[in-house]
């Protein structure tokens, strides 16, 4: 019984802390740059965004999918709709993420 029971926390354990993570990071914002995250099964970062209406912004790619922005209200939702996986506030996310601590202009 102790055998299956560490057997469950050493699948289970990985499976919680990722999805803790992933809540605690910060969602997408109207009118922000967004951190565009694809499926690995699906269209491209750079696909997706140009399907949304929106541009990438910064001058060094990040480590996993593009930032984006977009004036047009309903960005987020668009993204969506074209095929992007996890899309969160560039902002807020730290440089190394995002390849730069990106900012719009008011």
């Amino acid at each position: 019984m102790r055998s299956f029971q560490a057997l469950l926390a050493l699948v289970l354990f990985p499976a919680i802390w990722c999805g803790v993570v992933l809540a605690a990071l910060p969602r997408a914002a109207e009118g922000r740059p967004v951190l565009v995250i694809p499926s690995p099964f699906g269209p491209s970062a750079d696909q997706i965004v140009a399907q949304a209406g929106g541009y990438p912004v910064g001058l060094r790619p990040p480590l996993v999918g593009i930032v984006a922005h977009s004036t047009l209200p309903g960005f987020a939702v668009r993204l969506q709709d074209a095929g992007a996986m996890v899309l969160l506030n560039a902002e807020r996310l730290p440089a190394f993420l995002c390849g730069a601590n990106v900012q719009t202009i008011p």
